[in-house]
């Protein structure tokens, strides 16, 4: 019985070493791929330039790298748009990761808002909505006259900075982006509300039924789908899927808001799926694998 019971301490022995070794190596790949993640960032943001750039720098910020990445922005500030920077995304990121200059980075991007058909506009207004930057009275007053001159789906940027669902006109603005002809509408209507809790559940059936009627390769899909999963949980799975889908199989184009869709749902993709895509030629699919490989659940 002794020789027996210590063969079976001997075997219990082995078997914890096993469990935790295997545990310490699970948990190795997992750093070494969020090591690979943030790696993939920022060599974006170091070698491409434009929107593309803000993204992997506000990617980064996300994943609690502000101060690294104010550092890498900082010598840039006289002349952003010479190192590749979006002169009103370089001024969001800058918002973003300097709290203690944001006002100076707000109102440089407030200054961009004087005309309404300089196309700078839709960004600038689209950045303050970002920022969560509550307009003054005046500033208010001035966006709702400006929006009579502006294409509808640039006005939406607008009815979102003045309160986007929570008020009565910009509800009545987001639903008939909902239903509009052109794709960008839908696209921007969906991400507005995708960003906001809509006001009342009538708006999260519409959200549902365009989410429905839109083509899978519409710009506007990942957008819709992202907005139906999340704010109707009981049939999240089914958009949950179709985002994972388009993680794998969509266009560049789609495969970055669908990613951010699913940042917002319970549950991760297995790091040895999308791995991989950190290997993809369209900077945006990197993207998209390095935000859902550092995605806590």
């Amino acid at each position: 019985m002794g020789s027996l019971g210590a063969r079976a301490m001997n075997i219990s022995a082995r078997l914890a070493l096993g469990a935790t070794l295997l545990l310490l190596s699970s948990l190795g790949a997992v750093a070494s791929s969020r090591d690979a993640a943030r790696q993939a960032l920022w060599k974006i943001f170091r070698e491409e330039s434009g929107w593309t750039k803000i993204h992997a720098a506000e990617a980064l910020i996300g994943d609690g790298l502000s101060s690294a990445v104010r550092e890498a922005c900082q010598p840039f500030s006289a002349a952003p748009e010479a190192a590749g920077f979006p002169l009103i995304g370089y001024w969001r990121v800058m918002a973003r990761c300097a709290p203690d200059e944001r006002a100076r980075w707000v109102a440089f991007i407030r200054e961009k808002t004087e005309n309404p058909e300089a196309p700078e506009w839709v960004f600038a207004v689209e950045a303050l909505a970002k920022l969560s930057v509550t307009p003054d009275a005046a500033f208010a007053a001035r966006l709702r006259r400006q929006m009579r001159v502006t294409e509808p789906s640039d006005a939406l940027f607008a009815w979102w900075l003045l309160g986007g669902s929570t008020e009565a006109e910009g509800r009545a603005a987001l639903l008939a982006g909902l239903k509009a002809a052109d794709a960008k509408s839908r696209l921007r209507a969906a991400f507005i509300l995708g960003e906001q809790r809509p006001g009342d559940e009538e708006i999260v059936s519409l959200i549902e039924q365009a989410a429905k009627a839109e083509p899978v390769n519409s710009a506007a899909f990942p957008y819709l789908a992202a907005a139906a999963a999340q704010w109707q949980p009981t049939k999240a799975g089914g958009w949950k899927a179709r985002l994972e889908e388009l993680v794998f199989s969509g266009s560049p184009a789609a495969v970055l808001p669908a990613a951010r869709g699913l940042l917002r749902l319970p549950g991760r993709i297995p790091e040895e799926q999308l791995a991989p895509l950190l290997s993809s030629p369209a900077a945006p699919v990197r993207i998209a694998a390095a935000l859902l490989l550092l995605k806590e659940d």
